[in-house]
């Protein structure tokens, strides 16, 4: 059982919990993850629509500085229409578990020095709030419930007997 402090670290009830043990994503969890989906949507959505305009706007007024921005105003559109695209999968997001001791860092970002914090489990790393760092034991045995494919985003965790 984890702790409540966790749970609120992490953001995720017992429900979710008895969920992700089970390798599914609850009702709530796939609600907040379309949420986040219909968001980058509308964000990817609004940059097509403005690069379309912008080269619209340019065939008919004739702009020359069109020529030298064609090819990366259609580079851009295209990986926001494709990222527009992506929010429409239809797949049901796979949970996965890792379980084992708990090794705590802190990291850099290699280009800004930006300071971060992260757990190790099993081999697996995930990037998790700073608060999550201090309720989290070095060595203790955790099991942590997550997405693979998106960031290892953490869906909840739970200290589990030695491994």
């Amino acid at each position: 059982m984890p702790s409540s402090q966790l749970m609120r670290d992490f953001n995720f009830s017992e429900e979710d919990l008895i969920y992700n043990r089970r390798g599914e994503i609850s009702p709530r969890q796939a609600a907040e993850e379309k949420t986040d989906a219909q968001g980058c949507r509308r964000a990817s959505g609004m940059f097509v629509l403005v690069v379309a305009a912008v080269i619209v706007l340019g065939i008919v007024t004739g702009w020359e500085i069109l020529h030298g921005l064609s090819v990366p105003l259609g580079i851009f559109g295209a990986v926001a229409l494709g990222a527009f695209a992506l929010t429409y999968s239809k797949d049901v997001p796979r949970v996965a578990a890792a379980r084992g001791a708990a090794k705590l860092t802190m990291d850099r970002e290699r280009n800004q020095g930006v300071a971060y914090h992260a757990l190790i489990v099993n081999g697996t790393y995930f990037r998790i709030p700073a608060a999550a760092y201090e309720h989290l034991t070095e060595g203790a045995s955790y099991a942590v419930y997550y997405f693979p494919a998106q960031s290892k985003r953490i869906l909840s965790i739970e200290p589990v007997e030695q491994v």
